[in-house]
């Protein structure tokens, strides 16, 4: 069972000088002790799980492509999309075409949390072992999203040692990209927004990704 950290109540009373008025003031803080136990129990590193949270991911992303298969397959009468396509209906079409988008966002969310556990990992804290923590990472997280865990980590530490500020990678980024100056008028959030779902907006990702991408160091 995980320990919770003991949050404390109580109220603050003052007078404002002599026959003045009373106030009141509640507040509530966080039991130190009872808060360190819980950062220890969540730093705590189980490699057990983390290679359970990425089979996982992995699980999904292959059940999705299979049920999409075997659908196709029920439509068309053959796993050949090229084939089936051919031979499908328009009424058939748009309903695969349907359920393709949706497979498409359920793969694409599992990537995202590969992206989440490859972050994790520049952090040394997927697995125990350092050497472990980065080739299971890449073979598991980063290369199959065209990453690399360490290329990330030398981008990603500096962010943190200077969050915000001009040696900040990625504050430098949003400087330069109105995309990340906000807020802005509802048509261009939604602009912004279409663009991202659509995949219209993939050539700003991939300048934003090259750094991390162990392909920029082999076709330099």
């Amino acid at each position: 069972m995980s320990a919770q950290p003991a949050l404390l109540r109580g109220t603050e009373t003052a007078t404002d000088g002599a026959g003045g008025s009373t106030r009141r003031k509640h507040f509530s803080t966080v039991d130190r002790k009872s808060l360190r136990a819980t950062i220890r129990e969540l730093s705590e590193i189980n490699n057990a799980k983390a290679a359970l949270v990425i089979g996982r991911q992995w699980l999904v992303i292959a059940g999705t492509l299979v049920a999409f298969l075997a659908v196709f397959a029920a439509v068309s009468g053959t796993y050949d999309i090229m084939a089936g396509v051919v031979t499908m209906s328009a009424l058939q079409i748009a309903v695969m075409s349907v359920i393709y988008l949706c497979a498409i966002f359920v793969v694409a969310s599992r990537q995202h949390a590969l992206g989440i556990i490859m972050h994790d990992g520049s952090h040394f804290r997927v697995f125990s072992n350092r050497q472990a923590n980065d080739i299971l990472t890449d073979l598991t997280c980063s290369f199959p999203v065209l990453l690399s865990t360490s290329l990330y980590r030398h981008e990603h530490l500096d962010h943190h040692m200077h969050t915000s500020e001009e040696d900040d990678p990625y504050w430098v980024v949003m400087q330069a990209d109105p995309d990340w100056h906000w807020p802005k008028p509802k048509s261009e959030a939604l602009k912004l927004f279409l663009g991202d779902v659509s995949g219209l907006n993939i050539g700003k990702w991939g300048k934003t990704i090259a750094p991390w991408s162990p392909l920029q160091q082999m076709f330099k």
